[in-house]
């Protein structure tokens, strides 16, 4: 038993890490990337779980069905899966054989109940207001995160003492609570794997057979470009606009704005880039400071295009590559 449980966990971990692989973007980030593999193969696991379990049931009814008569339950009743222990600790009889399965069994569900719990209703909850910030600092993203969720982590906790209430009131034991929690649990788990499932079994099939096609993947891959590349340069002006906004703000913080300063300051230090260096590269007079908006906007955008071929191509600009582009 314990071979084919721990080959399953492992099965399914390896599975779910393909399944991501395939389908997951670029540059995401990694803590995204461990609680969807946590989350699936949780989810997973507790299907794989389901068949032991009812075996399990349906051996321990097999053997009380014929109670003492040991030689009929023996023959009636297969317990070779469950004797497996045996090669761990060859004095298990089979009565220890079938505890020790059901301990083992009970941990199990305890620990992928427990971890859909956390995962489902407090890290993917946290994570997702953590990557929807707009802030760039990550200390910021974190405080962001913790007053999107607040309200609702509270209202989780005082709907959990009420029902803790409600128990010692009724003169129920804690078994309720669990029954609760695996309740919650299933809950995320299904939707899980009805989402994965779902989308899996009718995108999958249609997604490597459009890949196989090589003239229908550059097609599509052409028109993709397109598209992004608009949206980046879209996104990339409007950012090199508020950039140029907040370069205004902090050329201002030491004179009219004095008051605000402080606050001026640490929005400026949450900028992707340091907006004190930036220069606008004219073609007549060279590198200078920029003044007017269109040239806080040329400079933002010069900038970012840097960073874009930085990062992309690993390429450096130097004063002349940077004045060849203000010719342009």
């Amino acid at each position: 038993m314990w071979w084919s449980l721990g080959l399953e966990i492992f099965l399914i971990g390896i599975i779910v890490f393909w399944a991501i692989s395939y389908l997951v973007a670029k540059n995401t980030p990694y803590h995204v990337y461990l609680t969807v593999w946590v989350s699936w193969t949780c989810a997973l696991a507790l299907v794989a779980l389901v068949p032991l379990d009812l075996n399990l049931v349906y051996t321990k009814r097999c053997i009380s069905l014929y109670g003492n008569r040991t030689d009929i339950h023996l023959k009636m009743c297969d317990l070779r899966y469950w004797r497996s222990w045996s090669a761990i600790d060859p004095s298990l009889g089979d009565k220890q054989t079938l505890k020790v399965s059901e301990e083992a069994l009970r941990t199990s569900w305890l620990v992928v109940y427990t971890v859909c719990q956390l995962n489902g209703w407090i890290i993917l909850t946290f994570q997702q207001s953590y990557i929807e910030t707009r802030h760039f600092s990550k200390m910021f993203k974190l405080h962001q995160a913790f007053l999107d969720n607040m309200g609702f982590y509270a209202t989780c906790a005082v709907v959990g003492a009420l029902l803790v209430v409600i128990l010692v009131i009724s003169g129920n034991d804690l078994e309720y609570v669990i029954y609760g929690l695996m309740a919650c649990s299933n809950a995320v788990c299904l939707v899980i794997v009805a989402v994965l499932f779902g989308y899996g079994l009718a995108e999958y099939p249609r997604s490597l057979w459009q890949d196989c096609q090589t003239a229908l993947k550059l097609r599509r891959v052409q028109i993709s470009v397109t598209v992004h590349y608009e949206t980046f340069k879209k996104a990339a002006e409007e950012l090199a606009g508020k950039l140029g906004q907040v370069y205004q703000l902090r050329k201002a913080a030491s004179s009219s704005l004095r008051a605000m300063g402080p606050k001026i300051m640490l929005t400026a230090a949450e900028c992707p880039l340091d907006i004190a260096s930036v220069l606008v590269m004219d073609p007549v007079r060279g590198p200078s400071i920029p003044e007017t908006d269109d040239e806080y906007r040329l400079a933002f955008i010069s900038q970012l295009q840097e960073i874009e071929l930085d990062q992309t191509h690993n390429q450096k600009l130097t004063e002349v590559d940077r004045w060849l582009l203000a010719l342009e």
